[in-house]
């Protein structure tokens, strides 16, 4: 039941599953979890925080950066706030992850390493399918860009501004 991309011991449950013994699974997730009981005025408010890291295109910061060739962003994170109160339910999902187009860090010990935009013709395609499979999966995407405007950051900002515009619409803005 658990979605694959966040299932982190999938392969040693293959037998398991193969041989359906159900009762023995136990999957795993990297993430976090969270709940408390709040009052909000005079009303009580339950509010649950969940994360949860995707296994593919995983690494440290500054190892691991852009996306692969399909567009699957490095280190992608997905956070959920549930919040309940008076028997009504809310939900709100955010995700985030490192710029999705070809680029790399090189590290070494200065602060902020340099980093390269690699097959810069290929970013507007595996940006289009980075956000082509978030709409799939979660519908409309507002991105935001948090990279600094300046500095040697301001070529991420411009190729990422660059590669979007031709795919910005009502259901990614």
């Amino acid at each position: 039941q658990a979605e694959p991309r966040f299932l982190w011991n999938s392969y040693l449950l293959e037998p398991l599953i193969e041989n359906k013994l159900d009762q023995y699974l136990l999957p795993v997730i990297q993430g976090s979890f969270q709940n408390i009981q709040a009052e909000v005025g005079s009303e009580k408010v339950n509010v649950t925080l969940i994360a949860r890291r995707c296994t593919g295109r995983i690494g440290t910061r500054m190892w691991r950066r852009g996306a692969d060739a399909e567009g699957y962003a490095a280190n992608f994170v997905e956070s959920e706030q549930i919040m309940q109160s008076k028997g009504y339910t809310a939900s709100y999902v955010q995700v985030r992850g490192s710029m999705p187009f070809l680029w790399e860090q090189i590290v070494d010990l200065t602060y902020k390493p340099s980093f390269d935009v690699v097959r810069q013709e290929e970013a507007p395609s595996v940006l289009e399918r980075h956000f082509k499979d978030l709409q799939k999966k979660y519908g409309a995407v507002l991105a935001v860009d948090l990279v600094n405007t300046q500095g040697g950051e301001g070529r991420l900002h411009e190729r990422y501004a660059k590669s979007i515009e031709p795919i910005l619409s009502e259901d990614v803005r």
